[in-house]
């Protein structure tokens, strides 16, 4: 198991809210002895994702035969020969 220290401070109201959740889960753990797990999703992929992230946007250049870019100036990989 992994642990860490507490080292955030969240600067926005959306962060705060995160960070609020995971010190929920994490006194659940503590007072009530319930098996926890805290992710921290990277990029999370799923239904009515805008078409501009980053997993979107590889998969419709893939399936366009275009190149994957990682800031749009360089190529990430190329494809074919």
């Amino acid at each position: 198991m992994l642990a860490r220290e507490r080292t955030d401070a969240p600067s926005n109201p959306y962060a705060a809210s995160k960070a609020a959740a995971e010190e929920l889960v994490a006194k659940a753990h503590n007072t009530l002895g319930l098996n926890t797990v805290i992710t921290r999703g990277s990029n999370t992929y799923g239904p009515r994702q805008f078409p501009e992230k980053i997993i979107s946007l590889f998969v419709a250049n893939t399936n366009d035969g275009g190149r994957l870019f990682a800031r749009r100036s360089r190529p990430l990989c190329k494809q074919g020969p």
